[in-house]
């Protein structure tokens, strides 16, 4: 503790006739201590050099790790851009989801068990959510996907039916860049793969039904799993996606396939 000289001088001597002394410290040894301004002597300069340096590296670490903070959300923001996720849904979450109805709820509790099973290695089960429009099935399948990309750091792609297809046929073409092998390897390569507006394929090509089962069954392969959001109900989605499909979508160890959302438009 630095001491006032005043209450140690000797009487009759001045502070200014006095400006070193010898002291020694407890931890370091002998040293000089000097006078200093309001008549305090200093510390031992090795301690005070100690508590600077400790002090400096304390500040450092919490610097540290709020920028590694900072990186972590950035990083991820990004990872949920890269993903396709549509701006309106980016900062979506599974807790933001209301649930009222029992039906509501069991859609919620659908989705945390979805994603909790990313902790280890998922089972690759895949689901569709089907029903009215405007009940929130993008909200929680887009959700899952957030939460896959910002809990587990898994990689995770938001693509529609139609785009998902016109991106394959491009790749057919003759000055396209990618190969469609390239393309469906790169959709199968994805943690979690969500596919928006399922219609009813077989009123488009041949060609384009049998894509849509490429990536569906590599997937299934690989044991990577798949959300499916179709606005109908489940007779309308198994003429979509077809019986070849369907079977293995069925293939969940007993675990629901498919969770309905039938109640009211949140939009009216």
């Amino acid at each position: 503790m630095l001491q006032n000289i005043s209450s140690i001088l000797p009487v009759g001597v001045t502070s200014a006739q006095i400006r070193a002394r010898d002291e020694v410290c407890s931890k370091h040894g002998a040293y000089v201590a000097k006078l200093g301004l309001r008549d305090l002597w200093t510390r031992c300069p090795q301690c005070v050099a100690e508590e600077q340096k400790a002090e400096t590296k304390q500040l450092l670490a919490v610097m540290q790790a709020e920028n590694q903070a900072k990186q972590k959300i950035m990083a991820v923001e990004k990872a949920i851009v890269d993903a396709g996720i549509p701006k309106r849904f980016r900062d979506k979450r599974i807790n933001h989801y209301v649930a009222n109805t029992a039906e509501q709820k069991n859609a919620k509790s659908f989705a945390v068990e979805f994603v909790k099973e990313f902790e280890t290695e998922h089972s690759g089960r895949n689901v569709v959510f089907h029903g009215n429009r405007g009940n929130g099935k993008n909200h929680l399948a887009c959700a899952i996907a957030n939460a896959v990309i910002e809990r587990f750091g898994k990689t995770a792609h938001f693509t529609t039916a139609n785009d998902m297809l016109r991106r394959i046929r491009e790749a057919k073409s003759f000055d396209s860049n990618v190969t469609e092998s390239q393309v469906i390897d790169a959709l199968v390569s994805f943690d979690l793969l969500v596919v928006d507006e399922v219609r009813i394929l077989n009123q488009n090509s041949e060609a384009d039904a049998r894509a849509f089962f490429d990536v569906f069954n590599a997937r299934y392969a690989e044991m990577r799993p798949t959300i499916f959001i179709c606005n109908g109900d489940l007779i309308e989605f198994e003429k979509s996606v077809g019986d070849l499909t369907m079977s293995r979508m069925k293939e969940t160890g007993g675990r629901p396939w498919n969770v309905l959302f039938s109640w009211e438009d949140y939009r009216k």
